[in-house]
C-alpha cells in the first residue's frame, strides 16, 4: 500500500513548528484561550492550564453527553423528560446564577427544549432534569462527566451538572473548554443550531440567551455560540465561536470585570484570532485533505482512518470467559490480504501483542471505545503509517 505521499503531506503539515513566541491580544481578563477549529492551533493563551472555577460554562459538557445519549439512540430530541420537585426549585433559586425559568414540577420537557435551556438562559433546573434522567442524581452526573472528560483527553473535576455551586472545588480550565467546543463541533455540529439562537420561547414567554453577541447591544455578525458563566469564584466568562470567510476561531475567557466586559473582550478576542491564523497562514478546510482534517484530533476513530486509506476493520465485542463483568474488544483489519488482530480490555488498555508490535506498548498509550467506535491516540496512527512506508522500502525486512 502507498502510504508516503500520505506521510509527506500529514507528517509535514502537522510537524511544521509554529511554536513561536505567541503575539497576545490586548484584553483585561485573567484567562484566556484564542483557537483555530479546523486545525487545533493555539493562537494566544494566558493560563490557559490554571484550574479554576468554571460556572454555567460546565453546562457545555452536559450538553454534549446529551448527545452523546441521542447519538447512542437512548433519546430523541422529542423524548420527554420530567421535572422533578428538586429540579423546578433550582430553576428558580435567586441564590444561583441563570435566568429563572420556572420549570413547574412533574411537568414534562422535550430534550430538544432542554437543550435550549442549558445553552440559551443557562438554566440550572434544566440541567438536573437531564442528570436525574441519566444517572439518577446530579453527584452521579458529575462523576459520570468527569469520565467522559477524561475520554476526551481534557480537565474536568465537576460536582454537579449546571457549575452555579462547589466553589473553586468544581473546575476546570480555559484549554479544556476550548477543546471540548471543538470537540463538540466536531461531532454534533448540529449543536450551533441550538447556540445561534437569539433567544427561545418556553411556556409562551419568550427568553433571551446570555450570549450578548446574539444580540443587539453587542451584536457580532460571525458569532454562533457557545456558552457564557458567571460566579463569584470565577468572575465573568464567556466561551464563543465564530465563522468567517472559511475559518472558525474559538475563544475562551475568564475573570471579565462586567457582563459588557466580557462580551467586549471576546469581541477582540475573535478578531485578534482571524487576524492572526490568516497571518500564520493556516490552512482553510478546502486547503485541507480528508486524512489531514481527521488528523487534527488527538484521539482518532480508526474505522474512520481505515476507511480513508482503504483498509477493512470489525469491530466485535464479547465477555470474557473468565469473568463475565469484563467486556473484551476485538479490532481486525486487514493489510495486504493479512489479518491482524487487536485485543482491548477494560480499563481501555490495549494488550502487548498489538500490530505494529510493539507500538502501543512502547509508547504507553491508551484506547477508548465509545459506543462501539475504537478511538486510538493520534501517535499510533503516525507511527502506523511510518511503519507502513518502512515496510514498503523493506526497511522491517
Amino acid at each position: 500500500m502507498k502510504f508516503k505521499i500520505f506521510l509527506i503531506s500529514i507528517l509535514g503539515f502537522l510537524f511544521t513548528d509554529l511554536q513561536t513566541t505567541l503575539a497576545r491580544p490586548s484584553v483585561n481578563v485573567n484567562r484566556y484561550i484564542v483557537m483555530d477549529f479546523y486545525t487545533g492551533e493555539i493562537l494566544s493563551e494566558r493560563g490557559a492550564w490554571t484550574l479554576q472555577n468554571t460556572a454555567s460554562m460546565t453546562k457545555t459538557l452536559t450538553a454534549f453527553i446529551v448527545f452523546q445519549e441521542i447519538e447512542a439512540g437512548n433519546l430523541t430530541m422529542d423524548t420527554m423528560l420530567r421535572v422533578s420537585p428538586n429540579a423546578s426549585r433550582l430553576s428558580t433559586s435567586p441564590d444561583l446564577q441563570g435566568i429563572p425559568t420556572h420549570m413547574p414540577a412533574n411537568s414534562y420537557v422535550s430534550v430538544r427544549t432542554l437543550l435550549e435551556l442549558i445553552m440559551l438562559p443557562s438554566s440550572n433546573g434544566a440541567t438536573v432534569v437531564v442528570a436525574e434522567y441519566l444517572e439518577g442524581s446530579d453527584t452521579a452526573f458529575a462523576q459520570r462527566m468527569n469520565r467522559v472528560s477524561e475520554e476526551l483527553g481534557i480537565r474536568t473535576n465537576y460536582l454537579n451538572s449546571h457549575g452555579a455551586s462547589g466553589g473553586n472545588a468544581h473546575n476546570s480550565d480555559v484549554y479544556s473548554q476550548a477543546m471540548l467546543i471543538r470537540e463538540f463541533i466536531k461531532r454534533y455540529p448540529e449543536i450551533l443550531e441550538i447556540t445561534r439562537m437569539p433567544y427561545m420561547y418556553y411556556n409562551g414567554r419568550r427568553i433571551n440567551s446570555t450570549n450578548l453577541l446574539l444580540q443587539n447591544a453587542h451584536r457580532y455578525v460571525y458569532a454562533d455560540g457557545f456558552k457564557t458563566g458567571v460566579t463569584r469564584e470565577s468572575g465573568w466568562g464567556h466561551s464563543t465561536t465564530a465563522y468567517k470567510d472559511g475559518r472558525r476561531i474559538i475563544a475562551v475567557l475568564f475573570g471579565a470585570g462586567s457582563n459588557d466586559g466580557r462580551h467586549t473582550e471576546s469581541i477582540r478576542l475573535l478578531n485578534w484570532g482571524f487576524a492572526e491564523a490568516d497571518r500564520q497562514g493556516l490552512p482553510l478546510p478546502a486547503q485541507l485533505t480528508p486524512l489531514e482534517i481527521l488528523l487534527q484530533n488527538d484521539m482518532i476513530n480508526l474505522r474512520e482512518f481505515f476507511d480513508l486509506i482503504g483498509v477493512y476493520m470489525s469491530v466485535q465485542t464479547i465477555l470474557d470467559g473468565k469473568n463475565e463483568d469484563l467486556e473484551i474488544t476485538i479490532v481486525i483489519f486487514e493489510i495486504d490480504g493479512v489479518l491482524h488482530r487487536i485485543e482491548q480490555f477494560m480499563p481501555f488498555v490495549f494488550n502487548a501483542n498489538t500490530y505494529p508490535d510493539g507500538i502501543l506498548k512502547e509508547l504507553g498509550s491508551t484506547v477508548e471505545v465509545i459506543y462501539g467506535n475504537v478511538y486510538v491516540p493520534r501517535d499510533f496512527v503516525y507511527l502506523f503509517l511510518q511503519y507502513e512506508q518502512d515496510s514498503e522500502l523493506g526497511l522491517n525486512e
